[in-house]
């Protein structure tokens, strides 16, 4: 399962557990869409590598879908927010990177190599879900937010991967968020894959390895 939300009208779903957020230079994507003949908008989170590079996940979008939007209103509203016109530059694994029309004032720089390697907690922004109910239904919706939530063993994946608690932590509308080190500015990873009931674990892909940290490379700081 993955943690893009399609939804139809109001609004899209916030990190579970998080608290409003501060990071301008994080925003929130839409794309609208059609699943299983339902119209309605896919909804991701990313952050700005440069005025006009932002990171997302690519599994947010539709090569049939409309056209890309970015918005770093604290609030992700398709009727409400501002939103910059956006498009692919480039894709590796679950990693896109895309070019914004218009550029903007402030970004994240690009980690050191293996800088996630001693990390024991990540604080991750999101717009997705702000809780869920017994039932798991989604009790806030579409406010950039970000929670502290410890990093797992992952493994034979930890190579590509951190392993991370998903309550607190990413869920609904959150793909593509920016996973610091915890207490800093230092993006290691983007959340990219979870739970459907946003419990348990989710999985964000690392940004700090040699491969991932060359492909970004081309887009920072441009």
């Amino acid at each position: 399962m993955v943690f893009a939300a399609l939804a139809v009208g109001g609004g899209a779903s916030a990190i579970v557990g998080g608290v409003p957020d501060s990071h301008t230079y994080v925003g929130g994507v839409i794309q609208a869409q059609v699943h299983d003949g339902q119209a309605g908008f896919e909804r991701c989170t990313g952050f700005l590598i440069g005025p006009t590079h932002f990171v997302t996940a690519a599994h947010c979008f539709d090569g049939g879908g409309g056209a890309i939007q970015v918005t770093f209103d604290q609030v992700l509203s398709p009727s409400t927010s501002h939103f910059v016109s956006a498009t692919i530059a480039g894709t590796i694994d679950d990693i896109a990177v895309l070019t914004l029309g218009v550029a903007q004032p402030a970004w994240a720089g690009l980690p050191p190599v293996n800088a996630s390697a001693s990390a024991s907690a990540v604080d991750i922004v999101g717009y997705g879900v702000q809780g869920l109910d017994p039932k798991k239904t989604p009790t806030g919706f579409g406010t950039r937010s970000i929670v502290t939530t410890p990093v797992k063993s992952a493994g034979n994946i930890s190579d590509q991967f951190l392993k991370v608690l998903a309550n607190p932590g990413p869920c609904l509308g959150d793909s593509g968020g920016p996973n610091f080190l915890s207490g800093t500015s230092t993006v290691v990873a983007m959340t990219s894959s979870g739970s459907k009931n946003c419990n348990g674990v989710a999985y964000s892909e690392r940004i700090d390895t040699p491969t991932l940290l060359a492909f970004l490379a081309r887009f920072a700081n441009s």
